[in-house]
């Protein structure tokens, strides 16, 4: 994974008013502990499993939100064409986690999560990922309160070795 990518998510996410998380049951599942940690951090989250309240949020969101697509296999485009046909169209900022070139193409920060359909691979990188995002804000969330460049911050904990950026496949548009 690039780490400028992991940065630009971060700040995204800091930056956006509301925080939204659409795909299927396991994606869901998978970030729920990073959509807590971000109400603890008072962001504004949505996620549900329902496609129809997933898609009324895709048709609220502003220029001000970013939703986070996870989907190990691309199912959600095959399934729900119309949610993923909004998706692609909102003006939020738009993250994807998935294997799909087809939904990583939607992105504006898109991440290959590799694997073939619903392998224990796939499933592995993407809870790494979303455990990824979660320690970084976390960790970087404390610095921009003191007012530190979020860059200087990350690049520092990244060269002392305190974060640990695996090697999954990273495609950013």
């Amino acid at each position: 994974i690039n780490f400028e990518t992991i940065i630009e998510i971060c700040k995204a996410i800091h930056e956006a008013n509301r925080v939204i998380f659409i795909g299927n049951h396991t994606a869901q599942f998978t970030s729920i502990q990073f959509q807590e940690k971000l109400v603890y951090f008072g962001k504004d989250c949505y996620g549900s499993l329902s496609h129809t309240e997933q898609l009324n949020l895709i048709k609220t969101a502003t220029k001000n939100d970013i939703i986070i697509l996870g989907s190990l296999t691309g199912a959600l485009a095959m399934t729900n064409p119309n949610l993923v046909r909004y998706f692609k169209h909102t003006p939020a900022t738009k993250v994807v986690f998935s294997n799909s070139p087809q939904l990583l193409e939607t992105a504006n920060f898109g991440v290959d999560i590799q694997g073939n359909n619903e392998s224990l691979i796939s499933k592995f990188n993407l809870t790494y990922l979303f455990d990824l995002l979660e320690m970084i804000y976390t960790n970087i969330y404390i610095f921009w309160l003191n007012q530190e460049s979020f860059e200087q911050k990350f690049k520092k904990m990244y060269e002392n070795g305190d974060i640990y950026i695996g090697e999954l496949k990273e495609d950013s548009k």
